[in-house]
């Protein structure tokens, strides 16, 4: 599964971004900002870079400069995505290194297809066609067996409360502990009984046996709670419907 960093600081078009990736079978891991971008190049080694030019702390410029100073990060294909639509703007980006220039508002095929293209072109050049997929997990009737840190443990199924993910690895929670595991989250969905565990979010799935309430936020949003877990989580837009023709809320 190719993996796609996608770096914008307005959050509404960053989870957009985000969530048609997904759904277009990428792994993808975001950042809000420049700076925080860069670290998550270096650590998700990312197959191809989405970044906006106006951001704060560092911008669009600055992250392809420093990308590029970086001998494991400067073959990273890197679109630019931005409001600027002056020519010599444009014409700056390209300059910079980029692979394409795409300008905002735009359409989800649009991006996704400029996407295709450079990791197409990175194939042919790898002359690779294909792209391997992890093992999955033994899994028994109520529990599964998974790889901590090289180690196998053994994780009861109904113990789980709720997983989150961050490019390749998740972090899976249970009452008195947690794992974080090099594991998509998408390979869980699989392995997971659906009546028990859905998903409120890209990047998490829960336990429905562990849902305490629903409550209500800004922006006609919902979090949820759940039992023994002092923080609410967030439900998105796209899987609200769902949620709520499930549960009546």
């Amino acid at each position: 599964m190719p993996k796609i960093l996608v770096i914008e600081d307005e959050e509404n078009i960053r989870e957009n971004i985000c969530e048609f990736l997904e759904l277009n079978e990428y792994s993808v891991v975001s950042a809000s900002n420049g700076k925080e971008g860069l670290v998550l190049a270096s650590e998700f080694k990312p197959d191809l870079i989405i970044c906006d030019i106006m951001m704060p702390k560092l911008n669009g410029y600055q992250v392809k400069e420093s990308l590029a100073s970086n001998s494991e990060t400067s073959i990273i294909p890197f679109i630019f995505l931005t409001a600027k639509t002056d020519l010599t703007d444009i014409r700056e980006g390209m300059m910079r290194g980029a692979d394409d220039y795409i300008v905002k508002p735009f359409l989800n095929e649009e991006l996704l297809k400029s996407i295709e293209v450079r990791l197409n072109r990175i194939k042919q050049l790898a002359g690779n066609t294909s792209i391997a997929e992890p093992e999955e997990d033994i899994r028994d009737t109520d529990k599964v067996m998974v790889n901590v840190n090289g180690k196998p443990v053994i994780i009861e199924i109904a113990e789980i409360q709720y997983i989150t993910s961050s490019g390749d690895y998740t972090t899976v929670y249970l009452k008195k502990q947690k794992y974080f595991i090099r594991k998509l989250l998408n390979q869980w969905e699989k392995i997971l009984p659906k009546n028990d565990f859905i998903k409120i979010h890209r990047s998490t799935i829960i336990n429905i046996n562990c849902i305490e309430r629903f409550e209500k936020w800004y922006n006609r949003s919902y979090r949820i709670y759940l039992k023994d877990v002092e923080e609410p989580l967030t439900i998105s837009k796209s899987h609200l419907s769902e949620l709520k023709s499930r549960f009546s809320f």
